[in-house]
C-alpha cells in the first residue's frame, strides 16, 4: 500500500460530538469527494488520486466506522447514516460545484447526497452502485471476514448487514437528483442486466462498462476508471 501522504494531505474533520471522518486532500480545482465500498477506506482509491487530483481538488473519506475514521456503537451504520454523515461532511468544509464518485455502496451514497445536495452538486458518477435486494451477502461477508480488528468494528459489521434493505430502498431517492449522473459498470460486477437497465431508466443515463474487472472495479482496472470518469 503506497504512502498517501506523498500525495496529498491527510486530516480529520469532526461532524458531529461523537463522529470525525479521516480524510486525504489532493490537487486543485473544482472538488471531487471520493467514497469507497463496504469494509474498504480510502486508500481504496489510491491507484487514481494522482490522476484525478490533476483536474480537481480530491477529497477521498473513510466513512464512518471504516479506515480510520470514528467508530461508534450506537449508529445505524445504514444508507440514511452513511448519506447524513457526508453531508454533514461538505456542508461543514462548504463545498459547492462538487463532482461526488463512489463505488458499490459509495455509488449509492453519491446518488442519495446528490438528490438532497442540489445546489452544492453539479455531478454525480456512480461506479457499480449497490442498490439492489438480493444476494447481499456475495462477497462482502468475506471482505468482513478478512480484517477489522478495532475496537468496535463488529458492532458495525453486523449494524451494516441489518441496515441491508435500506440500500436498495435508497432508489426512492433518485428521482430527486437534479445533476447530471453518469452510470459505470464494470463487465463481470454481481448486478444482473437487467438491474443494471432498471438503475440507467431511472435517470435516463447510458452505462458506461469497464472490461476486465468486478464489483470492485477501481483496484481491478483503474486506468479504465479514471479514463471513464474524466471523459
Amino acid at each position: 500500500m503506497q504512502d498517501l501522504s506523498n500525495i496529498g494531505q491527510m486530516s480529520s474533520l469532526k461532524l458531529d460530538s461523537g463522529t470525525s471522518a479521516r480524510y486525504l486532500k489532493a490537487g486543485k480545482g473544482a472538488p471531487m469527494i471520493l467514497l469507497h465500498t463496504i469494509r474498504t477506506q480510502l486508500d481504496y482509491f489510491q491507484l487514481m488520486i494522482q490522476a484525478l487530483a490533476q483536474h480537481y481538488t480530491v477529497y477521498a473519506v473513510d466513512f464512518p466506522g471504516h479506515g480510520v475514521s470514528s467508530i461508534g456503537t450506537k449508529a445505524s451504520y445504514d444508507e440514511s447514516y452513511f448519506r447524513a454523515a457526508i453531508i454533514v461532511f461538505i456542508e461543514k468544509l462548504n463545498l459547492e460545484n462538487i463532482t461526488i464518485v463512489g463505488e458499490s455502496i459509495g455509488g449509492v451514497i453519491a446518488l442519495t447526497v446528490a438528490s438532497q445536495s442540489q445546489k452544492r452538486v453539479k455531478k454525480a458518477i456512480a461506479s457499480n452502485p449497490y442498490d439492489y435486494e438480493t444476494r447481499y451477502g456475495d462477497g462482502l461477508l468475506t471482505k468482513f471476514n478478512y480484517a477489522g480488528f478495532r475496537k468496535g468494528f463488529r458492532y458495525v459489521e453486523r449494524k451494516t448487514f441489518a441496515g441491508w434493505r435500506s440500500w436498495a430502498k435508497a432508489r426512492d431517492f433518485y428521482a430527486h437528483v437534479k445533476a447530471p449522473v453518469k452510470l459505470i459498470y464494470a463487465e463481470l460486477d454481481w448486478s444482473t442486466q437487467a438491474e443494471r437497465a432498471r438503475t440507467a431508466q431511472l435517470f435516463n443515463a447510458p452505462i458506461t462498462t469497464i472490461p476486465n474487472a468486478g464489483h470492485f472495479s477501481f483496484v481491478d482496472n483503474p486506468q479504465k476508471l479514471t479514463e471513464a470518469i474524466l471523459a
